[in-house]
Parts: C-alpha cells; sequence; structure tokens
C-alpha cells in the first residue's frame, strides 16, 4: 500500500462523531416540523406533527353537507394525505443536509504528503 492510499483513521473517527451530533440534532429538529394539507380547495385542513401525529382538522362549514357525510370524509382523508406528502418532504430536505455530509465523510482523511 502506498502513502497516498492510506486512511486517517483519527481523522475518520472525529468526522464519524461530528456527523453522529448532526444526526442528533437533526432528529430533534425533526420533531418540531409541521406540515398542513388541504382538501376540497382549502375547505378542509389538516395539520400533522413532525412525528406524523394528527394535530388539527379545520373544516369550512360550506362544505358540511348532511345529506353527503361521504364526501366531508373523502375531503379529510385528502387533507392529512397532503399533509403526511408536505411533512415526507420537510423531512427530506432536512436530512439531505446531514447526509450531504457523507460525501466528504472520507474526503481529506488522506495524510497529506
Amino acid at each position: 500500500m502506498t502513502d497516498d492510499t492510506r486512511i486517517d483513521f483519527a481523522a475518520l473517527a472525529q468526522r464519524a462523531r461530528e456527523m453522529t451530533a448532526d444526526l442528533a440534532a437533526a432528529k430533534e429538529d425533526l420533531r418540531t416540523l409541521q406540515a398542513t394539507g388541504l382538501g376540497g380547495d382549502g375547505l378542509v385542513a389538516a395539520t400533522v406533527s413532525g412525528d406524523g401525529t394528527l394535530l388539527k382538522i379545520e373544516i369550512d362549514p360550506a362544505v358540511i353537507d348532511p345529506d353527503d357525510p361521504r364526501r366531508l370524509g373523502e375531503l379529510v382523508v385528502l387533507a392529512v394525505q397532503e399533509a403526511q406528502r408536505a411533512l415526507i418532504e420537510q423531512r427530506k430536505q432536512r436530512l439531505s443536509r446531514v447526509s450531504g455530509g457523507m460525501d466528504g465523510l472520507t474526503a481529506g482523511l488522506r495524510p497529506r504528503s
């Protein structure tokens, strides 16, 4: 093995510790997320927390039709699904900041000549 293929394991261990801390911070950050989805052109709104818990449903009285309860149920489901999709997208964006660092895990770890 030549000198330019050796890896600085101390630097690798330090970078792994940094990434572990970054991941823990990202996990805490994810808990604070909230996302809202709409159904029926905004007549129904659902809000979910970072862990996916349904926090709130808001229903415009105009959509409440006692003769058609199924429609209201469908709009609620659509709003919740949209909120969940929005939450997944937020999670991806937040985690990409941390996982972007994965590329740098071994970069610069080779000893300098």
